[in-house]
């Protein structure tokens, strides 16, 4: 849609950079027009970086959608947003929203305990695993949370490509 690209835009370019998402423009725009269509009340993000994507999660999920952005504290591939933005990332949710800001290890089952607890039962309608990139990491992150994926849900991964640049980035392995 025309909001969608108008989003997709100001992320990228009339943010300064503060909040760029670390995808490709036409990619992450057409996720998050999945998510408008889909209207998750439930979304649980895997790595936050600089909040490009928590910010478009929030504006495409439904007014009353629960958001919750996991990140790993000093993270490789721009995790650890610095403790400051928690009061920009805040403001990403519209009125009638909750989102919460989880700072731990995506790959420890005590986090995924956190979350469940802030699941109070619901099931996950949007899945995005976005973190260390590694094939053990991504491999783990599935491993613990897809269970937790309502029937008509989706998973969505960022770097699926093998990357020439970086060997160290395997999700195309999984």
């Amino acid at each position: 849609s025309q909001e969608t690209d108008k989003l997709v835009q100001f992320t990228i370019t009339k943010s300064g950079g503060a909040i760029r998402p670390l995808q490709n423009p036409w990619e992450i725009g057409e996720l998050m027009k999945r998510v408008r269509a889909k209207q998750p009340r439930v979304i649980v993000e895997i790595g936050t970086a600089k909040g490009g994507t928590l910010f478009l999660f929030c504006q495409h999920a439904a007014d009353d959608a629960t958001i919750i952005s996991l990140d790993l504290p000093f993270g490789r591939n721009g995790g650890g947003y610095p403790k400051w933005k928690e009061k920009l990332y805040a403001k990403f949710a519209k009125p009638g929203q909750t989102l919460h800001l989880m700072r731990a290890n995506s790959h420890l089952d005590e986090t995924r305990t956190r979350i469940e607890a802030l699941l109070k039962g619901r099931k996950i309608d949007v899945l995005m695993i976005d973190a260390d990139h590694s094939y053990e990491g991504v491999k783990r992150d599935y491993d613990l949370y897809s269970p937790l994926l309502a029937d008509d849900g989706f998973i969505a991964m960022h770097d699926v490509i093998l990357n020439r640049f970086d060997p160290e980035i395997e999700v195309h392995r999984f």
